[in-house]
């Protein structure tokens, strides 16, 4: 991945931040849309917060971008969901191994859209 956890989140914040100033909307208009406070949209620009990976989609979605043109790097994308699978994995017992599959086949897809819609 190349930088550390803290650096990637900080470096998606900060274009979150700018994609979210080109579209001249408000932390508290996203935040809104988000159902979240205009207060946790500046700890995630600030990489304070760590978002889920849900969050930072519907996120890059508001300002017009998608979880690739978020990162930049399809390979921090990843790396960003392997960790959050990591850190999720404990809690899945024999019968969630499905939902987890799924779950993983849901994000390569995404990721793939979000791969050719960045070379179009």
């Amino acid at each position: 991945m190349g930088d550390d956890g803290n650096n990637l989140h900080e470096r998606i914040g900060a274009q979150l931040k700018k994609m979210r100033r080109a579209q001249k909307l408000t932390q508290n208009e996203v935040g809104e849309r988000l159902g979240i406070s205009g207060s946790a949209v500046s700890l995630i620009e600030k990489g304070s917060s760590h978002a889920s990976l849900d969050r930072l989609e519907e996120f890059a979605r508001i300002v017009g971008g998608n979880l690739v043109t978020l990162v930049g790097d399809p390979q921090d994308v990843r790396a960003m969901l392997v960790a959050t699978l990591a850190e999720h994995i404990h809690a899945f017992d024999e019968m969630q191994v499905d939902t987890l599959q799924a779950t993983i086949q849901l994000w390569v897809s995404r990721l793939s859209a979000g791969e050719k819609q960045k070379r179009a």
